[in-house]
């Protein structure tokens, strides 16, 4: 594992990334409706800015729940809000 330090002007830069994120998946998830509880893998991709390859170590690692039917993984939204919950800082 290779360590790199930051400057405390990167880390903020990227804390400030973390929760305009959450905010806009917060938005994203009022303007599709609160009674949608799944999202597909693209959708997931698309509003997270990962890589195919990205998902699936989130899948991997457990850090995303999923269910698949026939080819098609779908997501859980609660846990994708939850693992930027989980990880705010204070």
């Amino acid at each position: 594992m290779e360590i790199k330090l930051i400057s405390l002007e990167e880390f903020n830069s990227f804390k400030s990334k973390v929760y305009n994120d959450l905010e806009e998946l917060k938005n994203l998830l009022k303007s599709k409706g609160q009674n949608k509880k799944w999202m597909k893998s693209s959708e997931v991709r698309e509003l997270l800015g990962i890589s195919h390859g990205t998902l699936q170590t989130l899948r991997n690692n457990g850090s995303f729940q999923y269910s698949k039917r026939r080819e098609i993984l779908d997501y859980d939204i609660t846990d994708i809000t939850g693992l930027f919950e989980d990880n705010k800082t204070k």
